[in-house]
């Protein structure tokens, strides 16, 4: 299996926000030709259509340490997660979190501490 990676139409390599943003936009995505799945190329429009659904929604945890996902198992530590969500969507946290939520994705991808 070789690596799928997706290019801007330069050629340049484009990360999950950038990606994001250009499926959003409808901008042309490039994936790398030898990309294979099991020994069988990529069909980049049904790939596309897969991967929409895992950049559509984000949600990260705003302390990270051992045992954060407790939460699970309502250990009665309180979880802080931030949500990115495309605007207008309707908000669903996570069950016993605080739940923070966004649309900005800026705001979403800063460094800790930015804002």
């Amino acid at each position: 299996m070789k690596q799928a990676y997706f290019m801007d139409e330069n050629g340049g390599l484009l990360g999950i926000e950038e990606i994001r943003m250009y499926l959003i936009e409808g901008k042309s995505l490039v994936l790398n030709p030898e990309a294979d799945y099991n020994g069988s190329p990529f069909d980049v429009d049904e790939y596309l259509n897969y991967l929409a659904k895992n950049l559509y929604r984000f949600s990260c945890s705003l302390e990270s340490r051992f045992g954060n996902y407790g939460m699970f198992h309502l250990t009665g530590v309180t979880r802080n997660y931030i949500h990115l969500d495309p605007a207008g969507e309707p908000q669903d946290g996570l069950g016993v979190a605080t739940n923070h939520f966004t649309s900005n994705p800026d705001y979403y991808w800063a460094p800790p501490g930015q804002y």
